[in-house]
């Protein structure tokens, strides 16, 4: 690091292994998915074994039914929540393909804005604009009027250091004048 720049490798997979961990990317089994999964798995055994044990009769048929209609329900809103993981997880995509073009990645903390620098692209993003602020041992992410995401990957070990403490810095230093 030379004058308080931060040079940036862009690595694809770095990114993807943070947006896509915990099977945030699965069909079946992301977030908002995996509930729906298990209870659709779980409505078909019960209903086979209704059907092949032949324990349905005249008297329970609308147990059955009302089971069906469940299991309809429950697809349904499986195939909504598939089709929101593969919208969100093509945006992810196209947004990492869309960063691999550049070439020249650098950050700069000032005290009062975050200068980033992507090959004759530049921005300046105030302090104050980011809302929320997580820090850890994989990545830094700064969200608010504009997102980032800095995987510790990204960056030599120094470099993630003078980050973390510098943002860490600056959280204090915000929360010391909201204070007064």
């Amino acid at each position: 690091m030379k004058d308080g720049i931060i040079s940036l490798k862009f690595n694809k997979k770095d990114f993807e292994e943070i947006y896509f961990r915990d099977n945030q990317g699965s069909l079946f089994f992301s977030n908002k998915t995996r509930n729906l999964t298990i209870t659709a798995i779980a409505l078909v055994v019960v209903l086979s074994i209704l059907y092949f044990l032949d324990l349905i009769s005249i008297d329970n048929f609308g147990i059955y039914y009302f089971l069906i209609f469940i299991l309809l329900i429950c697809v349904l809103r499986l195939i909504v929540g598939m089709f929101e993981t593969l919208k969100w997880k093509r945006g992810i995509s196209n947004y990492l393909k869309s960063m691999d073009v550049y070439e020249i990645f650098e950050l700069q903390l000032t005290d009062d804005f975050l200068y980033v620098k992507r090959d004759d692209d530049e921005s300046y993003n105030s302090w104050n604009l980011f809302t929320n602020i997580q820090i850890n041992d994989q990545y830094i992410s700064l969200e608010g009027k504009t997102n980032f995401l800095f995987p510790r990957k990204s960056m030599n070990l120094g470099d993630y250091v003078y980050f973390k403490d510098s943002l860490k810095t600056k959280l204090a230093q915000k929360k010391s004048e909201q204070m007064l």
